[in-house]
C-alpha cells in the first residue's frame, strides 16, 4: 500500500501511539496526513502518546478547507484498504 496519502483522525492516532504501534501508518502508507485541527486536538490537549505523535517525521501536518471531506475521504480509504488487506 505504500505510496498512498493517507489522512488520520485523532482517536486513530491516539489509539495507535497508546499501543506504541504509530509506525503501522507509515510502514502501510508511507506518508500520513494529519489536519491542523487533528494534531491540535491531539497535541496541544496532551493526550496520551501525544510525545510520539510529535516525534513522527512521517505525519505531515496541513490545514484544509474542507475538513469533513477529508475526514470522510481518508476514513473511506483506509477502511477499503484494510478490507482488501484483510
Amino acid at each position: 500500500m505504500k505510496g498512498k496519502t493517507v489522512v488520520a483522525d485523532a482517536s486513530t492516532l491516539i489509539g495507535l501511539s497508546r499501543i506504541e504501534q504509530l509506525v503501522l501508518l507509515r510502514d502501510l502508507y508511507g506518508e500520513i496526513v494529519i489536519p491542523q485541527s487533528v494534531y491540535d486536538e491531539v497535541v496541544t490537549e496532551s493526550r496520551h502518546g501525544s510525545e510520539r505523535i510529535k516525534a513522527a517525521k512521517y505525519l505531515k501536518v496541513e490545514k484544509v478547507s474542507d475538513s469533513k471531506g477529508v475526514e470522510l475521504l481518508g476514513w473511506s480509504g483506509l477502511w477499503s484498504d484494510i478490507a482488501k488487506e484483510g
